[in-house]
């Protein structure tokens, strides 16, 4: 006799991936599945509706089998159930999903990562109906900005990227984006071209759009307390307070600080405490790039120069056997992406790579300081090897031992993953910093970066409760996260745009380190880094919490 979902966890976690992914077609495709490539979401109030029926139907469901569910299957029960739960949150307690502004990127987002991924007819085919979807999208979340309540508007610099972008999203979809996917002279190529004149003309007239509210718009990107304290606990499993994270942020950072001290005066015997590690830091951070063509090819290097060290090293049991694909991130995305970005190798398609992204300066000089040549080395290293690309290439080698609804992330606001994914990579730094790969200069600025996450801890918690303006997070940033101002600025902006995504990086570090010491412990004579990371990246994505409990 066959069982049901209301019965089998293993089933209704299969169902609840397939369905969910139905309702967020681009999630499938970041995962490398080719069902929904040509497809947007439906933000039509009936798939809307449709949206929260499906979550409060299934966080109900999962709830009821974890509590009897055998521990193999309880931790993903955990998971999914939170994804749902924080989806139904987004759409009925807080529904800012339908006219969240940032869906925009992340359509765009999405066919520029198709476009470098293409290969085939097919997929140039599926690319085009993308493309060939997104002026009614567009229409549909237009639809959405009207009705949404005054609580909910979109803040007013969030407005202004919006309007800058979208038409550099338009020239690039209709200029780049061929060039990208190849295949010119095609019947698909040509489907292409067809379809990305009106998905240009549909965002310009989008960006018009935005730009006629940008007069009755107002500072609109905090979430309040109540509403912050529910995403650190539901999105993050966090249970601080966001004072006492600003408090967390504040003691990581006096710890950093000490640290560049000693390691300044390695550097310069006349750097003398606090102040000298900070003139000295600041005479350093002047150093960048002459172009952006000189610029790529120092990440090239760099991500080069750690691949090969991991191998001397022995860090992991498998590296991937190939150089990284490097590119300037696409002209669109906005000034929330300050430095760097990573397309990340789809997990379940081992036959596609990811690309590292280094945002370029288009002329504008001043931002060539974010790529100083020092700071690149620990860039390079939490992109690339042994950070994101590392992390996804061995995901990508363990097919189906990792069960695929792991890597679910869910709304774009929810940032549970984060935790693993981007306190991996910030890890990675770490690791590296400890096993000797970054010159004395390289290390204080890899320390400086420490400092620039652990500052993030700080200003996101302030931000969103209030106690910040965006001006003093810009402020903060620069003297404690050792930024230019340049970048200062551009990511106190990110930070109101992506509420607690900023923290994940030092804390989901730090749970990391938690696992490691704790499997160093228990593994005593047998403990190796290389064991240590295959049994931590066997459980794909799920928060380092819930892996610490697995663990044996």
């Amino acid at each position: 006799m066959r069982s049901s979902p209301g019965t089998d966890p293993g089933r209704a976690l299969a169902l609840f991936f397939k369905g969910h992914l139905d309702l967020r077609p681009l999630e499938a495709t970041a995962l490398g599945l080719k069902g929904h490539d040509g497809q947007l979401e439906d933000l039509s109030p009936r798939g809307i509706r449709r949206q929260s029926r499906f979550y409060g139907a299934w966080g109900r469901r999962l709830g009821r089998l974890r509590r009897g569910a055998p521990p193999a299957l309880r931790a993903d029960l955990e998971r999914t159930e939170g994804l749902a739960r924080f989806c139904l949150h987004l759409l009925e307690d807080r529904p800012e999903h339908p006219s969240s502004v940032d869906l925009v990127f992340d359509v765009f987002e999405t066919l520029a990562m198709q476009a470098m991924q293409a290969r085939t007819p097919a997929e140039l085919s599926d690319l085009a109906a993308r493309m060939n979807a997104l002026p009614r999208f567009l229409r549909r979340l237009g639809a959405n900005l009207e009705r949404a309540p005054a609580r909910l508007a979109p803040d007013r610099a969030a407005l202004e990227d919006a309007v800058r972008s979208l038409p550099e999203m338009g020239r690039y979809l209709e200029e780049d984006l061929p060039r990208l996917a190849g295949g010119r002279g095609s019947a698909s190529a040509k489907r292409l071209a067809r379809a990305a004149r009106p998905a240009r003309l549909a965002l310009v007239a989008f960006s018009a759009t935005l730009r006629a509210r940008l007069p009755r718009s107002r500072e609109n990107w905090a979430l309040g307390e109540r509403e912050y304290r529910w995403r650190l606990r539901n999105g993050l499993g966090i249970p601080e307070s966001p004072r006492e994270l600003g408090r967390i942020g504040r003691r990581l950072l006096a710890g950093i600080r000490l640290r560049m001290v000693g390691v300044a005066r390695r550097v310069s015997p006349g750097a003398r405490g606090e102040g000298g590690m900070r003139r000295l830091a600041s005479r350093m951070r002047r150093l960048a790039p002459r172009g952006d063509r000189e610029m790529l090819a120092m990440y090239d290097r760099l991500s080069e120069r750690a691949r090969r060290f991991l191998i001397r090293k022995g860090l992991f049991r498998t590296c991937p056997p190939t150089r990284l694909r490097i590119l300037p991130t696409p002209a669109g995305l906005g000034e929330a992406l300050t430095t760097a970005a990573y397309f990340p190798a789809p997990p379940l398609d081992p036959g596609r790579k990811g690309v590292f992204l280094a945002t370029p300066s288009r002329g504008v000089r001043e931002k060539l300081k974010a790529h100083n040549p020092y700071h690149a080395a620990s860039t390079a290293v939490h992109e690339a090897f042994p950070g994101h690309d590392m992390q996804f290439f061995l995901w990508q080698g363990m097919g189906q031992r990792v069960p695929p609804w792991r890597y679910l992330h869910g709304d774009p606001k929810d940032w549970s993953t984060s935790m693993n994914i981007e306190g991996y990579a910030h890890y990675a730094e770490e690791l590296m910093r400890r096993e000797g790969f970054f010159t004395p200069r390289e290390e204080l600025f890899q320390l400086a970066g420490q400092a620039w996450r652990a500052a993030r801890i700080v200003v996101d918690s302030a931000l969103h409760t209030g106690r910040m303006t965006v001006r003093q997070a810009a402020g903060f940033m620069e003297r404690e996260g050792f930024l230019d101002p340049e970048t200062a600025r551009g990511e106190a902006f990110r930070y109101t745009k992506w509420p607690t995504q900023a923290l994940t990086y030092a804390l989901g570090r730090l749970e990391i380190e938690r696992v490691k010491d704790r499997c160093r412990r228990g593994w005593g004579k047998g403990f190796t880094e290389a064991r240590f990371h295959e049994a931590f990246l066997a459980f794909g994505p799920l928060p380092p919490a819930v892996i610490a409990r697995e663990l044996p």
